[in-house]
C-alpha cells in the first residue's frame, strides 16, 4: 500500500497488484483515509477508509477514475469526513438508501391496503391514474427522493391536456404520500402547497323541449335494452352504475320499492326509493335473463354492458339533438323537475341518495323560478285588490 500525495497523473499510471491479490491500494498522505484502488485488471476507483464512532472500520467507494477527477474525489472525501466527525456513517446511509422503498413499493402498499375498501369504479379509476401517470413518472424512484417540484412538474404536464385529471392525480399522490408518512417511509408530504387547477361544476338540465325530443327518440330507438336503461335514469334520478348494476332481488314490486345496496351507492349505505307507475312499466318491459337487469352478453366481461349502453346513449342523444349531454345530466334534470314541482331540498336529497343536505344545496338556485312565480302571484293579488268602499270604512 504505497503512500503519497495522490493526483490525476499518478492515478493514470498507478500499478495494480503483482501477486494473487484482487486489488492494490494507494493511500494519500494529505487527506486521511483517502486512497486509490487499482484492481488486477487495472480498474481504478477512489475510496475512503474510516472508523465509525462505534469502532467499526469501513471502506467507502467514492467513485471510479477518470469519471471522478482526483480533486473532486478528494473534496468528496473531505465532505464525508465532516459527516463522520458528527457521528454519521456514510456506508450505512448508502445501504439504507439502496434498500429504501420506491414509489412502486408505495403503490403496492396502497393497492393492498386501500383499494379493497373503495368502490369498484373508484378503484378502477385509481388504477388507471397510477398506471398512466404515477408509475411511469415516479415508479422506480425512492419515496424519500420525491420533492414538491417533482409533483408540480407532473401536475403542470398533465394540466396542459386535462386540467381536471391533473387535480385527480395530485389528490391521489397526496393520499399515497400520506400513507408513506403513516408507514414512516418519509416525514413530509411533497404534495402540500401544490396549487390545484380551478374547477367549475358542470350542471346541465334538459329543458321541456329537450325532454320531449329525447322521449320521442326513445320510443323508436331499436336497442330496447338501452332504452330501458336510459328511461330508468330519467325516471329515478339514479346514477348510471346503480342502474346498470341493479339486480332483480333489489326490487319489491308489490310495494313499489327499490333498495339499492351500499356496494353501488356513493354514500356506501343502502338506499330505498319509491318507484313510480311509469318506472314499474319500464321494468316490466325488461326480460329476465339472469340476476341482473342488464346482464353482460355471454362470454363477455361484466363491464362490457356499460360500454354498450354508452355507445347507445351517444346515438340516442345525437338523434335527439342533445350533443354533449351526459347520462349523469339526466340525474340533474330529475332534480330540476322535483324543484319545479315544489319539493324541498330534504326530499330531493332523500330521492337522490345524498347523505348530506349540503350536497343537495347545489340545486338551490333552481328555486329562483319557483320563488319568482310566488312573488309574482303575491304581486298580482296586491295589485288586483280593490280599495274598500267609503261606507265600508271604519270610523
Amino acid at each position: 500500500m504505497a503512500v503519497r500525495r495522490l493526483d490525476d497523473r499518478f492515478a493514470r499510471i498507478a500499478p495494480g497488484p503483482v501477486d494473487s491479490r484482487a486489488y492494490l491500494l494507494h493511500y494519500d498522505n494529505v487527506t486521511r483515509g483517502f486512497g486509490l484502488r487499482v484492481t488486477a485488471r487495472l480498474a481504478r476507483s477512489w475510496v475512503l477508509n474510516y472508523t465509525t464512532r462505534g469502532g467499526r472500520e469501513r471502506r467507502y467507494t467514492i467513485g471510479s477514475y477518470p469519471d471522478w477527477p482526483c480533486a473532486l474525489a478528494r473534496a468528496e472525501a473531505q465532505r464525508l469526513h465532516r459527516l463522520i466527525d458528527v457521528g454519521q456513517d456514510p456506508m450505512e446511509d448508502r445501504r439504507q438508501q439502496r434498500s429504501a422503498p420506491t414509489v412502486g413499493d408505495l403503490i403496492d402498499a396502497y393497492v393492498e391496503q386501500h383499494l379493497p375498501k373503495k368502490r369498484a369504479s373508484s378503484a378502477a379509476e385509481d388504477r388507471g391514474l397510477l398506471s398512466q401517470w404515477v408509475i411511469s413518472e415516479f415508479g422506480q424512484r425512492k419515496v424519500g427522493e420525491i420533492k414538491r417540484t417533482d409533483v408540480e412538474r407532473l401536475h403542470r404536464q398533465i394540466s396542459t391536456r386535462t386540467p381536471t385529471r391533473a387535480n385527480r392525480v395530485l389528490a391521489l399522490l397526496s393520499t399515497l404520500f400520506s400513507l408513506a408518512q403513516r408507514l414512516e417511509w418519509r416525514a413530509d408530504n411533497p404534495c402540500r402547497g401544490v396549487g390545484k387547477n380551478p374547477e367549475h361544476g358542470r350542471e346541465r338540465y334538459l329543458s321541456g323541449d329537450e325532454t320531449r325530443r329525447l322521449v320521442e327518440v326513445l320510443a323508436t330507438f331499436p336497442d330496447r335494452r338501452a332504452v330501458a336503461a336510459v328511461s330508468l335514469l330519467m325516471l329515478t334520478g339514479s346514477r348510471r352504475k346503480e342502474v346498470l348494476g341493479a339486480q332483480w332481488t333489489e326490487f319489491d314490486f308489490e310495494r313499489g320499492i327499490w333498495t339499492k345496496p351500499h356496494v353501488h351507492t356513493k354514500g356506501k349505505l343502502d338506499h330505498r326509493v319509491p318507484l313510480s307507475a311509469p318506472t314499474l312499466a319500464v321494468l316490466a318491459t325488461i326480460p329476465r335473463e339472469g340476476a341482473y337487469l342488464f346482464p353482460a352478453r355471454q362470454g363477455v366481461h361484466r363491464g362490457s354492458h356499460i360500454v354498450q349502453i354508452d355507445h347507445a346513449w351517444r346515438a340516442i342523444r345525437t338523434q335527439a339533438g342533445l350533443e354533449g349531454v351526459r347520462c349523469h345530466d339526466l340525474r340533474h334534470s330529475f332534480a330540476s323537475e322535483l324543484v319545479s314541482a315544489g319539493f324541498g331540498l330534504p326530499a330531493i336529497g332523500k330521492l337522490l341518495g345524498h347523505r348530506q343536505l349540503s350536497t343537495t344545496e347545489k340545486y338551490a338556485h333552481l328555486y329562483d323560478d319557483v320563488l319568482r312565480s310566488a312573488v309574482d302571484r303575491v304581486g298580482a293579488t296586491v295589485v288586483g285588490a280593490k280599495p274598500a268602499a267609503a261606507d265600508d270604512e271604519v270610523t
